[in-house]
């Protein structure tokens, strides 16, 4: 992505959006997993929409922990990379979820439905089937 481009992203992602981000992903502590570069273009890519951006976002945390934990059971420990990943990916299904029902939401006020006989226009050029 050239400096311009990514300048442009920039102006229409704020801080506020990034950090909302972090908080869904639970990326807000001392040592971050992503920058706020990949943050920004990760939320440019989907939609604009940070929890589509943060689900985006957990889905490549669930495949580098499918990648590198395995499941593994010593004496005193054990690690389940598998299970981690399946729940991360749970996670970012339920972000897209919530999206789709906000949009769901945001669209029903914008429907249209015909109001009756007589209240609407005829298409345009078509004579009135009466004179005034």
């Amino acid at each position: 992505m050239d400096q311009d481009e990514y300048l442009r992203r920039q102006a229409l992602i704020d801080d506020g959006t990034i950090t909302y981000v972090r908080t869904l992903i639970s990326d807000d502590g001392a040592t971050q997993m992503f920058t706020d570069d990949t943050l920004v273009d990760l939320v440019a890519r989907s939609r604009w929409s940070p929890l589509l951006g943060a689900a985006a976002a957990l889905d490549a945390i669930a495949s580098s922990e499918a990648l590198t934990s395995k499941k593994i059971t010593t004496q005193d420990l054990s690690t389940d990379g598998p299970a981690v990943a399946a729940q991360l990916r749970k996670h970012a299904e339920a972000l897209r979820q919530q999206y789709r029902d906000e949009q769901e939401d945001a669209a029903w006020g914008m429907d249209t439905f015909d109001i009756g006989r007589g209240h609407h226009h005829p298409p345009e050029a078509t004579e009135w089937p009466w004179l005034w």
